[in-house]
Formats: C-alpha cells, structure tokens, sequence
C-alpha cells in the first residue's frame, strides 16, 4: 500500500510542489538578509541560519498548502472507499501519508543542501541543517496533516491551519508550558543556541532539544485525539 501510495504522489507532482516550496524557502534565505539588512555579500554559516529562519517563521504558510492539498485530495477525488476496501483504518492512512511527505522532503531538503555545499565549496553544516530542517518541516507535517483530515475542503484547511499557526504564535508568547505549542519559534530559547552555533560556533546544548521532544509528543497526541475522532465520519468525508 505505501509502495502505490509513494507512485501516487509522484503521479500527482506532490513531491514537484515540495521540491517548489523547499527551493523557495531557500531563495528567501538569501534573499532576505540582502533587503533587510542591506548587506553586499552573505557568508556560508549566515545563510544556513537565515535559511533556517523561513523554515521556522514561513514553513506553516510554504509547506501547510502540500500538506493540506496531499490529503484533501482524496476526499476530492473520493479515494478513501478504495482505502476502507482495503480494510486502510484512518490511522494507518495517516502514518501513510506522513511518512510519504517526510520522506520525499527529506530528498528535497537534501538536495537544496548539496547544491548550496556546492555553490559556498563547503559541507560544514550540511548535517546539522538536514536535522534541524527536516525536524521543522515535521512539524508542519504532523499538524496539517492532522487538521486535512477534519475538513474535507482543500481551503477550510488551510485556513484552519493558518489560525492554529497564528494562534501559536500568540500563545507561545505567555512561555512556560505554551512554548511547546511553537517549540522552534524564534522566542524560543532553542531559537537563539541555533544562532550562536552559526555565529559563534558554540554547540547547543543536549538539553535544549528536550523542548521539541516534548513539543513533538505532544503535537502526535492531539494529532492522535483527532484522528481517532473522526475515524467514524472518514469515509463519509470522501462520498
């Protein structure tokens, strides 16, 4: 089944709409320090950081479109019969889809950064990059993901992702326990160790990924909670 889902998202250019959006975040990462901050040149490690910063602060808007459109699709094209056929609960469907999206992103994040490696002649936060990448763009995954399977319409959705990522953004503001609703916000501690390690070269500390564990955790049990709620109404969803 995830052999003729993978064919499917190829056959749909999911996975062109995910090499689109990766490259536009990385043209934004370049580009934006040369009209904001006005400067003439950027520096390998600046750029990985600031490339950094569109995943963390734009990927909702970049990366919650696919996301949303890979799922709607379905309901649209009336897909999930076929799925109950084949006795595919909401669930497995879900871990599907994900891992299918996760995987075809993490081709199009490396890709982005070996072309970069190329162009600054260095590999040095390749690695690094990969992760904290990847680890943002899952994020969008999980949430998205989850909030398509709610709504059945491609731009309830979407709008629906946009206020859940606005109103994170407002509650990750009050701290404490809230900082896990937005766990790589640049008000987040994590957000300023990331940009030391690319300035200064100081490591971040093993504590300081505590946070996304949890914030992950948590995101897969409200994930988990929508999921099986509207376990009863999926299929009804796509008639």
């Amino acid at each position: 089944m995830f052999y003729l889902e993978f064919k499917r998202s190829i056959h749909n250019r999911t996975i062109i709409y995910l090499m689109t959006v990766t490259a536009v975040a990385f043209v934004m990462g370049w580009a934006l320090p040369f009209s904001l901050e006005h400067i003439t040149a950027i520096e390998y490690n600046y750029y990985m950081f600031s490339t950094y910063t569109v995943f963390t602060q734009f990927g909702f808007l970049l990366f919650g479109f696919v996301t949303a459109y890979f799922f709607n699709k379905d309901y649209k094209d009336k897909n999930t019969i076929f799925y109950s056929c084949f006795k595919i609960s909401v669930l497995k469907y879900y871990m599907i889809k994900i891992s299918i999206l996760f995987i075809e992103e993490l081709i199009c994040i490396a890709g982005g950064l070996l072309i970069v490696g190329v162009l600054f002649d260095s590999f040095e936060y390749f690695l690094p990059c990969f992760l904290l990448y990847t680890a943002v763009v899952f994020q969008y995954f999980i949430v998205v993901g989850a909030i398509s399977l709610v709504f059945k319409s491609l731009l309830i959705s979407l709008g629906a992702s946009i206020i859940y990522w606005i109103s994170s953004i407002v509650i990750v503001s009050f701290g404490g326990i809230c900082n896990y609703f937005a766990v790589f916000d640049a008000s987040n501690s994590l957000y300023s160790h990331v940009e030391k390690y690319f300035s200064q070269g100081i490591s971040v500390p093993t504590v300081e990924f505590t946070d996304p564990v949890i914030g992950f955790g948590l995101l897969l049990i409200i994930a988990l909670i929508i999921i099986f709620d509207t376990s009863k109404k999926w299929i009804k969803k796509g008639l």
